[in-house]
């Protein structure tokens, strides 16, 4: 604190000199100017001397100072611990963004195990009440190549999806929610789900889903 209060004090330092020293009008010849404007010029010349040398002056002094606090080891020391203390700041700031992102990934897979839990509880409802479920193709259901990877629903008319994301959004919507309570008043259930052969009655409708 000491040192940061001296090299401060010095960096704001004015000097009171008058550097009279660089006139080149004494006051004899001054005051013996025959007129008040040639003795107003010769103090105006005097004194933009005085204020060239006094900047000169402090730029000298200025420059040392910078000299000393370069080589004064209690700055560098001090510079040494600013450093130390910022990067400690900066690990604590790195560990609680790593803390943060830990919790938001913590909780999505969280998110995702609740939604697994609550599907499966979904579907064992459906199966103990004998209300027909969307389901894709089983790998060792009769399926023609061209038709493999599709998923299809019996509820909604036999409709067909060409990707597990559209097929998730599809079992989602109010329509076949509407569909499968509709399916849970009909005596026997709605049939099966699933994929036929191209040539089969079961076969791809013309549209392929929504």
């Amino acid at each position: 604190e000491e040192v940061n209060e001296f090299y401060s004090s010095w960096s704001g330092w004015v000097t009171l000199r008058r550097f009279e020293e660089v006139d080149v009008h004494s006051p004899g010849t001054i005051a013996a100017a025959p007129n008040r404007a040639l003795r107003r010029s010769m103090e105006q010349e005097n004194e933009k001397l005085r204020r060239v040398r006094r900047k000169e002056f402090l730029t000298e002094v200025r420059e040392i100072l910078k000299n000393l606090r370069e080589r004064d080891p209690r700055v560098a020391a001090h510079e040494v611990r600013c450093a130390e203390k910022e990067a400690e700041r900066e690990a604590r700031r790195l560990a609680a963004e790593e803390e943060r992102q830990e919790r938001r990934r913590e909780q999505r897979r969280e998110a995702r195990e609740r939604e697994q839990e609550r599907w499966a509880a979904e579907e064992a409802a459906e199966v103990s009440s004998g209300v027909p479920s969307c389901r894709a193709t089983p790998e060792s259901a009769p399926v023609s190549p061209l038709l493999a990877g599709i998923w299809s629903c019996a509820l909604c008319g036999e409709k067909v999806f060409q990707s597990k994301q559209a097929f998730d959004a599809h079992i989602a919507t109010k329509k076949h929610r509407r569909n499968a309570r509709s399916a849970s008043d009909v005596s026997g259930g709605g049939g099966e789900v699933g994929f036929g052969p191209i040539d089969s009655p079961g076969g791809l409708p013309e549209e392929l889903g929504e």
